[in-house]
């Protein structure tokens, strides 16, 4: 399989589509001009499918690695829960309500594009159980899962911390592509079920607990000094989750 199928290309379209609307919605001007918001537009889809397509590719290749495929999707709900009774319905009828196409446009709209939820659609992962057979588990772990779906907001926010440095070092202005990648990658730590967040957690708890904290820490940090952010965050992250799992064990 290469980086995507024709019906994956589809929504991979449309995902970047939607999410060029989320961040450019908002051009950041008090007057509203056609010609700039267009070209603002412009510039905005170049950033989100650069950095889009490389959290693709990062994850598909994770995958790929724990003999796992991946199938990119759109954000679907047909329930509201984790329980199978609680399906989304229509006088008795049931919906499979495209999340991922409203939630983050009327987001975007009721903000006036201040504030951002770029929850476009999720993976879903397949074991190639013919080549796991050597392995002490066949289907993919739980552990392997959590890594795997974790390497796409990782990957947003290595950019990142990657176009922060750039900025501060060129003295070029890289704040579209700091606000996008910070977006995403918090965006893919929401724990909705469904979605990449959800799975991350489902996965391994430790391991979620560990992503959260060190994103919102090492985020928060960063533009003071970008080495000093990660080392504090990993440190804080760490022993956040050991402190939890000793009380737990207790």
């Amino acid at each position: 399989m290469g980086i995507f199928n024709e019906k994956e290309g589809k929504y991979i379209a449309l995902t970047i589509f939607i999410l060029t609307i989320v961040f450019g919605f908002n051009d950041g001007t008090e007057t509203f001009e056609l010609s700039h918001w267009i070209n603002n537009l412009f510039l905005v889809l170049i950033v989100v499918a650069i950095s889009f397509l490389l959290a693709h590719i990062m994850h598909r290749l994770v995958a790929k690695k724990f003999f796992a495929k991946s199938t990119y999707d759109l954000w679907i709900v047909k329930r509201f829960g984790f329980s199978p009774h609680m399906k989304a319905r229509l006088m008795k009828k049931e919906l499979a309500v495209p999340a991922g196409i409203l939630f983050p446009v009327l987001f975007a709209i009721m903000s006036n594009g201040l504030w951002y939820l770029p929850l476009v659609g999720t993976y879903n992962l397949i074991e190639e159980k013919a080549k796991r057979a050597g392995k002490i588990f066949i289907k993919i772990s739980g552990y392997e899962r959590a890594i795997t779906y974790l390497a796409a907001p990782f990957t947003n926010l290595v950019l990142f911390f990657i176009f922060l440095f750039m900025g501060k070092t060129l003295g070029m202005d890289f704040g579209l592509f700091t606000k996008v990648n910070m977006w995403m990658a918090l965006a893919g730590l929401v724990p909705i079920p469904g979605l990449i967040g959800a799975e991350i957690l489902f996965g391994s708890l430790s391991f979620y607990i560990f992503a959260v904290l060190f994103f919102v820490i090492s985020i928060i940090l960063a533009p003071i000094n970008i080495i000093l952010a990660i080392l504090l965050g990993v440190i804080l992250a760490i022993t956040v989750v050991l402190t939890y799992f000793v009380g737990v064990s207790k």
